[in-house]
């Protein structure tokens, strides 16, 4: 099996994702074994579907037949709930290593691969017992749905038809995805604008089924396209009946058949299955057909859109043969490979004689012919330009309308092992620069007369690495507005499922973070969300007894503050009573009488974040089990960040969650805590000071110091961390001055000891592991220019 050097790359590419898929399959094979349900099934259906999908596109074929012969299997499995046999794990194993053999061999070749051709031996590697035990599973073999007999030849390659089918699912769930938020807009106002971006949106979706139905063969999509193609162009006439009879739009409607476009996406992605009594009913009771068209007139549409995808690569086939006619220097089989898809247009038109044609042209272009292929070109160009005509005078009602300007796209992907790789070089650099700053004091007292240019160099190197650093984490934040759009239907459906009105605001929306940071918030904020218009906002009879605008509002917010970044969650619902929460905490038995009426009102509130904790009456479908808020406070904390509640009885509540902006590198101070380094985050101390010795006292067992007139409570960081007692008389300090770290907890303020300060610096932050981390006084480790590790201390953990 031979790869053009071209194809190398997207060979590099396969095995990068082949071998994400591979890692978990074992896991989820034994767990089918264990359980045997729909779910273990559809899981390692999906691993399977996606290797075929993945050799299919790079054209490897022994993958390609086992994948599809075990997926079989597990299709019929799960459709129709046949018996899962004791061989058929057995089965699947031995196909999840021949995967793992093939991969390997590719993985082998490509380490010693130079440039060139690339020749893989993958021939006879047992895919064909694989597949013949595959085919014998069940005792009688399944029948395949007998194809339709077309008129034509197929002349799509496969490959094609992959490519349009990956680039036809990207495009239907962006296409959705507007459709969604513009419909949110709508409900709101029904302006003619958001109107005609809604049918736009609409359109899109079916010239790409069509266009799909065009040039793809497989008859197990054929279907599901069918009646994306049919619920879209159903729509895009009720919103363009909406615009020229200037009526009301029936939203729920449109939401109802967005909603079904959504799970026929998933379907397609996934090769699941949706029902066709869940289409029907779309069109049934709403009418959202097209019924009232006239035959003849939707017979036009139909072959409209044919069409203007037949134009649309007619024209890129012209413009290419221009561009090798003038540049000379052109890949001369592009014209075939765009050739195949045209072709097969020029049939579903009703065009065959012009396939010659276009072969014509193609022989032209390949054997350097550029006078012939000019005559050729001007031909075909001719007799495209009259057909054009026709179809414009057609399209004319669907072409006048505004369409939106083209924006160049302002990011480019990048791999995300290429990402990482780019994080861990900092991290080195970082590693470097503080090798550099150990050297320098080292060589500085051996040769004081390169000091100064030492320190300028340093000084450089610092900078640079600063800003390289940076820029290269940088890459890895994206704007949380990207979250905060997901919840404008979250919050519409909830408040339509409990008959309330709550409307969505937010704020902030360019605020950047990690993405790993922004994918651990998913889950708080739909937690914090569904509390707010469950628990926080009032019916809308309540609301106006109480002199409230009847439509509630939640604020997401973000925004900056120092080196961390804040999220919020803002309703003006009830807001939280805290003595009722002060009551059900005694109630439950977690604090008593006595101790509960000591707490101030903070310290209540932190109660709502303990498992199982809730105030709430009943349970419901949303909230009401007391797991959300423990999400929330476990989740923001494993990053190192803090949740604070601000609530006012009868005006509402604002959850707060502060956010490092980075979980790579930190600002540090490195101190001396007993015989050993340790480096704590300067974002989270408030203040650094000395303290006379004689300002330190003890009151009933617990040490206090005297800062500026007032009494704050301090810890011995040793004692917390060798568990030994340390008498403070005992420790010499310079000039008796005890170093003291000022720390803002969650709730009170309090002072760390520490023996010494030594420098702040900027660190890179390894994972440790587990078991390090149970106590909760070590967040990471570090790297040291002299090579030595050193633990990071997570100050918060120290006072609690």
């Amino acid at each position: 099996m031979k790869f053009k050097e071209d194809d190398v790359e997207i060979l590099k590419g396969v095995l990068e994702e082949s071998s994400e898929l591979l890692k978990g399959l074992e896991d989820k094979l034994i767990m089918l074994e264990q359980t045997k349900t729909k779910e273990s099934v559809n899981d390692v259906f999906r691993v399977f579907h996606s290797l075929k999908g993945l050799a299919g596109f790079a054209n490897l074929s022994p993958i390609v037949d086992v994948t599809h012969a075990v997926e079989s299997i597990l299709k019929r499995i799960r459709d129709e709930g046949a018996a899962i046999k004791p061989e058929l794990i057995d089965l699947l194993l031995d196909a999840a290593d021949f995967c793992k053999i093939v991969f390997d061999k590719i993985a082998a070749t490509l380490s010693t691969y130079s440039g060139g051709e690339l020749e893989l031996m993958l021939e006879d590697l047992g895919e064909k017992e694989i597949v013949d035990r595959a085919n014998s599973y069940f005792e009688e073999k399944q029948k395949e749905p007998q194809q339709p007999q077309s008129a034509q030849p197929s002349i799509v390659t496969e490959e094609f038809s992959r490519e349009a089918f990956s680039d036809f699912l990207d495009e239907l769930e962006e296409n959705l995805h507007g459709a969604e938020i513009t419909m949110v807009e709508l409900e709101k106002s029904q302006d003619v604008g958001l109107l005609r971006d809604l049918m736009r949106y609409m359109h899109s979706i079916k010239g790409g089924a069509r266009l799909l139905l065009s040039i793809c063969g497989d008859s197990t999509l054929t279907e599901p396209v069918k009646s994306i193609e049919r619920i879209s162009h159903a729509l895009e006439d009720q919103i363009q009946r909406t615009i020229k009879e200037n009526a009301q739009m029936d939203l729920q409607s449109v939401f109802e058949g967005i909603d079904v476009l959504k799970k026929l996406a998933s379907a397609l992605r996934t090769g699941s299955i949706v029902e066709d009594k869940e289409i029907e009913a779309l069109f049934a009771p709403k009418e959202i057909s097209a019924t009232n068209v006239e035959q003849g007139e939707e017979e036009s549409v139909e072959d409209l859109a044919t069409k203007e995808a037949f134009f649309n690569i007619a024209s890129q086939l012209v413009q290419y043969a221009e561009f090798l006619i003038e540049t000379r220097a052109g890949d001369r089989t592009e014209l075939r490979r765009i050739a195949e898809p045209l072709k097969a247009g020029l049939l579903m038109i009703g065009h065959p004689e012009k396939i010659e044609l276009v072969d014509k042209m193609i022989e032209a272009g390949e054997s350097d012919d550029f006078q012939r292929l000019k005559a050729l070109a001007d031909e075909f160009l001719s007799w495209l330009s009259g057909k054009k005509v026709a179809a414009d005078q057609l399209s004319q009602p669907i072409s006048s309308q505004t369409t939106p300007e083209k924006v160049v796209a302002q990011t480019v992907r990048v791999n995300k092992s290429k990402l990482d790789l780019m994080v861990n070089l900092v991290g080195e650099l970082i590693t470097l620069k503080n090798s550099l700053k150990y050297f320098l004091a080292a060589i500085t007292s051996r040769l004081p007369e390169l000091q100064s240019d030492l320190k300028a160099l340093s000084m450089r190197f610092e900078r640079l690495s600063y800003d390289f650093q940076t820029a290269v984490l940088s890459l890895r934040m994206t704007p949380v507005g990207e979250l905060f759009q997901r919840y404008k239907r979250t919050v519409r459906d909830l408040a339509k499922s409990l008959n309330k009105r709550v409307s969505l605001v937010t704020e902030g929306e360019d605020v950047e973070l990690d993405r790993s940071v922004l994918e651990l918030l998913s889950d708080p904020l739909t937690h914090l969300v569904r509390n707010a218009v469950d628990h926080g906002i009032e019916p809308p009879e309540e609301r106006k007894r109480l002199g409230k605008n009847e439509e509630g509002k939640v604020v997401l917010r973000a925004f900056y503050k120092g080196n961390f970044a804040f999220v919020e969650v803002e309703d003006d619902g009830r807001g939280i009573d805290v003595s009722r929460v002060r009551m059900k905490a005694i109630d439950r038995g977690i604090v008593d009488q006595e101790e509960a009426l000591r707490m101030s009102d903070e310290q209540v509130l932190q109660l709502i974040f303990l498992p199982g904790f809730s105030t709430a009456e009943r349970v419901t479908d949303l909230s009401g089990r007391g797991v959300g808020m423990d999400v929330v406070k476990t989740n923001i904390e494993s990053i190192g960040g803090r949740v604070a509640i601000r609530t006012e009885l009868g005006k509402g509540s604002t959850v707060s969650m502060m956010i490092p902006l980075s979980l790579m590198a930190i600002k540090g101070l490195l101190v001396k805590i007993g015989e050993e380094k340790y480096i704590i985050p300067t974002d989270t101390v408030k203040e650094i000071l000395k303290v006379p010795l004689n300002r330190l006292y003890s009151y009933r067992g617990s040490f206090f110091a005297n800062i500026r007139g007032n009494a704050i409570p301090v810890v011995f960081a040793e004692e917390l961390l060798t568990q030994d007692h340390v008498e403070l008389s005992q420790k010499q300090f310079l000039f008796d001055l005890v170093p003291i770290l000022v720390v803002q907890g969650a709730n009170s303020t309090f002072g760390v000891i520490v023996d010494a300060f030594l420098e702040e610096s900027d660190y890179l932050v390894k994972s440790v592991p587990e078991q390090a981390r149970a106590s909760n006084l070590i967040s990471g480790a570090t790297v040291m220019g002299d090579g030595s590790v050193v633990l990071i201390l997570n100050p918060e953990g120290l006072i609690t």
